[in-house]
């Protein structure tokens, strides 16, 4: 009898220490998850509300930019003594070195406020306050190329001190190239061809 009841107290022992450890494993598997939902959903409120602040911030820093750059821009007008420039597009480039700022390239909003602004630059070079300051047309990239090309040509040839570089509005309709100061439609070809169109 006891030992009857020993292998039953053993029996009843090794099964509620089965039991234990299936509640114990069953209870760590249900925490681990329950923990782990947890943290992530903790965390991605974290970085949600993170992200929402430095995108706030990067905001904030692109409108002080462009205020800081319109503010500039006013100053100038004013070093320009123009009343009214209406600026569609304000953009400074990134410079190649650290000691100087990069170039700040504007579109106006109008032709009219351009020509004004180019027309007025001259007033910068008795100021100050603007007389470092340095306006320029822009020139698109294909004719910046080209310039390039014929200046090494000129260089090659050595008589790049012999020309120079002149841009000017066509005024009329009529499409005639310039070739070194010379029309090139209705060039004469020879000594008779001369004389036959002056004739």
């Amino acid at each position: 009898m006891i030992s009857n009841l020993s292998d039953n107290f053993n029996s009843v022992a090794s099964r509620l220490e089965s039991r234990m450890s299936e509640i114990e494993g069953n209870v760590e598997k249900r925490l681990t998850v329950k923990f782990d939902k947890v943290i992530h959903d903790k965390v991605k409120s974290e970085v949600g509300k993170l992200k929402d602040q430095i995108s706030s911030e990067v905001n904030e820093l692109k409108e002080k930019v462009v205020s800081l750059g319109k503010s500039k821009l006013r100053h100038l007008a004013d070093g320009l003594k123009l009343a009214d420039i209406n600026v569609a597009k304000l953009v400074r480039k990134t410079s190649r070195s650290d000691d100087r700022p990069g170039i700040v390239v504007i579109t106006f909003a109008t032709m009219e406020h351009k020509k004004g602004v180019l027309k007025a630059k001259r007033v910068l070079k008795n100021s100050t306050k603007y007389s470092r300051v340095y306006i320029e047309n822009d020139l698109p990239l294909q004719q910046r190329i080209n310039n390039n090309n014929n200046r090494t040509l000129l260089k090659a040839l050595g008589r790049d001190n012999d020309f120079m570089i002149k841009y000017v509005r066509k005024k009329s309709d009529d499409i005639c190239a310039q070739v070194n100061g010379q029309r090139a439609n209705n060039y004469p070809r020879s000594r008779t061809d001369r004389n036959r169109h002056n004739q």
